[in-house]
C-alpha cells in the first residue's frame, strides 16, 4: 500500500506525467493508494497563496479512486526519528512518520527524503 506525498498527489489528480515506469507500476499494483489529510492541508495553503490553481482536493481524491488517510496522533510518534530532517519542512516529516506508522510505501520526489535511503520511500520519477 502507498501513501502519496503532496506533490505526487497533486500530479496524480491533475494528470501530470511526472511518474516514472516503476512508480506507475507500484500504484497500479497496490491494493490501496492513500492521500494524507496533511497533504490536503499543505496544498490548500498553497492554493490560498495563489501558488496552485483552484481545485477541490476532496473531490479530486474521490474522482481519482484514492483513499483519504486521516491523521492520528500515533502517526506522529516517529517524527523525531529523522534527525537529518531537523530543519526540513514539518509537513514532510509528519508525512514520513505517518507512512512509517501505517507501514506504507511513501512515494515522493523530494531529494532530501529520498536521500534517507529507506526501503519504504519510493521515487515518483523512477
Amino acid at each position: 500500500m502507498i501513501l502519496l506525498d503532496s506533490n505526487a498527489f497533486y500530479w496524480f489528480v491533475t494528470g501530470q506525467d511526472e511518474f516514472g515506469k516503476r512508480a506507475r507500476s507500484l500504484i497500479a499494483n497496490s491494493p490501496k493508494v492513500y492521500v494524507s489529510a496533511l497533504s490536503v492541508l499543505e496544498l490548500t495553503v498553497k492554493r490560498q497563496l495563489a501558488k496552485l490553481p483552484n481545485l477541490d482536493f476532496s473531490e479530486a481524491i474521490v474522482a481519482s479512486d484514492l483513499l483519504e488517510l486521516p491523521l492520528q496522533v500515533s502517526d506522529l510518534s516517529s517524527v523525531n526519528d529523522f534527525p537529518a530532517l531537523d530543519r526540513h519542512d514539518p509537513i514532510d516529516r509528519a508525512l514520513l512518520s505517518q507512512a512509517r506508522a501505517n507501514r506504507l510505501v511513501f512515494m515522493t520526489s523530494d531529494p532530501k527524503l529520498l536521500g534517507l535511503s529507506f526501503n519504504w520511500v519510493a521515487n515518483v520519477g523512477e
